[in-house]
């Protein structure tokens, strides 16, 4: 990535519900933390001016926003919770660096319900999507970029293949920068174990006697060191430990990348699958070899761990099993319209996958493999057929047409797996809607 014009530094905090003297207390600590760094600057008097309208106990505004010759600040009020912003120069950054850390350590402990520091040439790199404001990249290298269409057809950056993109899933954030904080809120659907025991990160603390059990997290040194290769090897394998980025299917297909970790949820059970190699190193699902599954009761907190040695059975890769029929069977959801390619590079590599898993099991050896793909209504007329069978020729394919689907075997190395193309309307699983609304 091409070094930004910017050298800015941002600052992030988002505070969890609180109660109107708190929701007072938090804002005039940022407004506070502006004054001391605005000290002997000229441009302080809209600053002077909120922060005693606040302190007189008038903070009615929903967006409070003023620049000095530092940066800039905006603190917005939304509901319950406020929300700072701070935008401030390089040199601000490194001159006042253990000051910001403090008041993020404890704004944090005390109101925070996550937050994050990073260059701001970073957070651009990592979130901006439209291609025409990616102004700090060269077509050469935009053209190198993922890319997926939205709704209205309109191509854009698939951010999520950074691990910088600010993803939100059940309202909290989740990104993979410089610093990061988040609260006991995260533990409705993140085991804290897993922020806490993340591998390859410069820092961890957890201020376990705050109010927010604040965990923060420290990836690197030097927040602008952030393109170095042990950095970026290090942003990416954190959000890989996380693996919310799985859970992000705005582009129609998903990561295209084996996950390091699952999570399941099922009624008042959280329960996640951490992927290890033999020396407990983060490792890709098909080649993990020990296993920590960990389940939490979310009413009572009560936790338990499960360390197991050994190989994946075929239900890790094909969760329906018909033994009836001795069938197993694995499903994806795409929407081959949000890609450039009608998703082609989705559907070869789903289809590999699943072709060349090993069952160890010897009681699912003899079993049919079968995956169904679910897609818009109107895709199965279009489906780049010819174009998939390009990607397998080292493979036998061969081609079945029912009234309203398409089914493709493949077969390679004796190994053989059925694909059902179908369409949206059969899919039954819970959360159908959730799904759906995502493909949208």
């Amino acid at each position: 990535m091409e070094t930004l014009r910017s050298t800015r530094f941002f600052l992030f905090h988002q505070s969890c519900d609180l109660k109107l003297e708190k929701l007072q207390e938090a804002l005039l600590k940022g407004l506070t933390l502006m004054r001391y760094l605005t000290e002997e600057n000229s441009s302080r008097s809209s600053l002077e001016k909120f922060y005693a309208q606040v302190k007189a106990g008038d903070f009615s505004q929903e967006n409070y926003f003023f620049q000095t010759e530092v940066g800039t600040f905006n603190a917005e009020i939304t509901q319950n919770a406020v929300t700072l912003k701070f935008i401030l120069t390089q040199d601000t950054f490194y001159q006042y660096a253990p000051l910001l850390l403090d008041f993020s350590d404890l704004w944090q402990q005390q109101y925070g319900l996550y937050g994050y520091g990073r260059a701001e040439r970073e957070y651009l790199h990592s979130n901006v999507k439209k291609i025409a404001k990616r102004t700090f990249e060269s077509h050469f290298e935009q053209e190198k970029l993922a890319k997926y269409k939205n709704s209205q057809g309109e191509i854009l950056v698939d951010c999520s293949q950074f691990p910088g993109c600010d993803l939100y899933y059940e309202d909290l954030l989740f990104t993979s920068c410089w610093l990061m904080y988040v609260s006991k809120e995260y533990e409705k659907v993140v085991p804290k174990e897993i922020f806490l025991e993340a591998q390859e990160v410069e820092k961890i603390q957890y201020f376990s006697d705050s109010p927010q059990k604040t965990i923060k997290t420290m990836l690197f040194k030097d927040p602008y060191k952030e393109e170095a290769p042990r950095n970026l090897h290090g942003a990416l394998l954190y959000s890989e430990q996380l693996g919310i980025c799985h859970l992000s299917l705005e582009n129609g297909v998903g990561l295209l990348k084996e996950p390091r970790i699952e999570y399941f949820k099922t009624g008042d059970y959280l329960q996640c699958v951490q992927y290890r190699n033999d020396y407990f190193q983060p490792e890709v699902k098909s080649k993990a070899t020990l296993f920590i599954t960990r389940t939490v009761a979310l009413s009572s907190g009560e936790k338990k761990v499960d360390v197991l040695r050994g190989y994946l059975n075929a239900k890790a890769f094909f969760p329906w099993m018909d033994e009836r029929k001795s069938q197993m069977v694995a499903f994806q959801v795409l929407n081959p319209y949000k890609t450039l390619d009608f998703g082609l590079k989705a559907l070869a590599y789903h289809i590999r996958r699943l072709l060349e898993v090993k069952v160890e099991d010897e009681n699912f050896q003899d079993f049919e493999r079968i995956l169904m793909i679910y897609l818009p209504k109107d895709a199965l007329d279009n489906l780049p057929i010819d174009l998939l069978k390009n990607e397998f020729s080292d493979t036998e394919i061969k081609r079945k047409r029912f009234s309203k689907e398409y089914s493709l075997q493949f077969e390679k190395n004796g190994q053989k797996l059925q694909v059902i193309f179908t369409t949206f309307d059969k899919l039954n699983l819970p959360h159908k809607e959730k799904i759906l609304a995502q493909m949208i």
